[in-house]
């Protein structure tokens, strides 16, 4: 039981100190996007600063939303004919291969998988026709 308290305890801290990070993280890039407005507005004028501001923001999002394409698409392979079998057993090696793959990650992040594990049941928790269109799936 105390091992379990122990471990309540990080994960309460671990999630309150997540929070405080998120939420200093977006008053950071508020702060800076109202200084580079600034910035910008004494030589620019209000609208083009607004404007500059704005495409700054986007352009940084765009470079965030493309790394995380290049990071998590999986590398591309030439034409050809494969000779992996079909139906079945492709199914079945692809979730052999999916499952050792999941083990090895969370062993290697166990605090993520677990708040990972935790956002997942939340969300099928709190959303019915999620959680029913789980079920017609599992059936």
């Amino acid at each position: 039981m105390k091992v379990l308290n122990r471990w309540f305890a990080r994960v309460g801290t671990t999630l309150a100190l997540l929070g405080l990070a998120a939420g200093m993280g977006i008053l950071a890039v508020g702060f800076l996007s109202a200084a580079l407005y600034l910035a910008l507005m004494q030589t620019l004028g209000a609208p083009l600063a607004a404007l500059a501001t704005g495409a700054a923001l986007l352009a940084v999002a765009a470079l965030a939303v493309l790394t995380i394409k290049v990071k998590v698409s999986p590398p591309r392979q030439g034409k050809g004919i494969s000779a992996e079998p079909e139906g079945p057993a492709t199914a079945a090696k692809l979730g052999e291969m999916l499952g050792e793959e999941a083990g090895t990650w969370t062993k290697r992040n166990p605090g993520t998988a677990m708040l990972v594990a935790l956002a997942a049941g939340f969300v099928v928790g709190s959303s019915p026709k999620l959680r029913a269109k789980l079920l017609r799936l599992l059936r």
